[in-house]
């Protein structure tokens, strides 16, 4: 993938294709456990393919459950794989890791898919290519130990070719940071729903910015992210409509780029989540909400 800048323009009308996934082992080590797609005709109202691909090595071994981020979920997982059998409709598929990489690659090739969209998708690009990566690092100890590790050479598959990663992705998480940045009223909305929602970080530096915070402050209130990714793909694709309604009225003037992830100085003491800056601004602002708590945050971990 070129380090050149690409610059993206979200109101050109193409097929859409939203990735998201679920993840086992710690943070840096991620690896995709559950990768779901929905590709959406060019308007954003009808789904025209959608595919959940799930690795076999997770469900068939209990003794890793406990490295799933979300492993309570794992009992729903069954549930959903027997109604889509019943019902034949082929929207999940369990894999082994060697095949499901190469069934993500039959479907971008035939969805031609060239940009993934997603919230933090930059992690989800990341944790699919270690994925690729890891599949052909035990192929090769598999091809170069396969006496000692009594397997039939010819059985050994190839080396799995990584179609993933021709494909760019937009990450909506920092344009989404820009636009709060650009426009003070939706900065000083998002800052109050975090603060009156009593939404923190787990260290207390910084109000929380996960999908379903931005989902809950500027689309809709009650929902309830599902931490699946066919399910979540679907909630991230209703964010990207509010996004583009922002972008049509002129509300975002930074360039769009492909391939951006979150920079870091949106943390530290005087990031935009910063809780120190958040309780300024609202101060400044001569808010209308309870800021007890929020001060005795910062006064806490400042």
């Amino acid at each position: 993938m070129s380090k050149n800048p690409l610059w993206f323009n979200p109101l050109t009308k193409e097929e859409t294709c939203f990735l998201d996934i679920e993840t086992y082992n710690p943070i840096q080590f991620a690896l995709p456990h559950d990768i779901g797609l929905v590709l959406y005709d060019k308007r954003l109202k009808k789904i025209h393919y959608k595919k959940c691909l799930l690795s076999k090595l997770i469900f068939e071994n209990t003794e890793l459950e406990d490295n799933v981020y979300f492993k309570n979920k794992l009992p729903i997982y069954w549930d959903k794989m027997i109604e889509d059998q019943k019902a034949k409709t082929h929207i999940y598929e369990l894999l082994d890791n060697v095949d499901l990489c190469l069934r993500l690659n039959d479907i971008i090739e035939d969805h031609n898919i060239k940009t993934i969209i997603g919230f933090n998708v930059a992690f989800d690009y990341t944790a699919i290519n270690r994925l690729y990566d890891r599949v052909n690092r035990n192929i090769t100890i598999q091809r170069k130990q396969f006496k000692l590790l009594k397997k039939h050479y010819r059985d050994i598959p190839h080396k799995v070719y990584n179609g993933f990663k021709k494909v760019n992705y937009f990450d909506i998480y920092p344009y989404l940071t820009a636009l709060l940045e650009e426009n003070p009223d939706l900065k000083l909305e998002f800052y109050k729903f975090c603060v009156v929602n009593h939404l923190y970080t787990d260290s207390f530096k910084c109000i929380s910015t996960g999908e379903e915070v931005f989902y809950r402050c500027f689309v809709d209130y009650d929902t309830i992210e599902q931490h699946m990714g066919l399910d979540d793909c679907i909630d991230e694709c209703e964010l990207w409509k509010w996004f583009l309604q922002q972008v049509k009225k002129g509300k975002l003037k930074k360039r769009m780029t492909l391939n951006t992830k979150i920079s870091k100085t949106c943390y530290g003491k005087y990031g935009i989540y910063s809780c120190y800056r958040v309780l300024r601004e609202l101060e400044r602002a001569n808010v209308d909400i309870d800021l007890e708590e929020l001060r005795s945050i910062v006064a806490t971990h400042y």
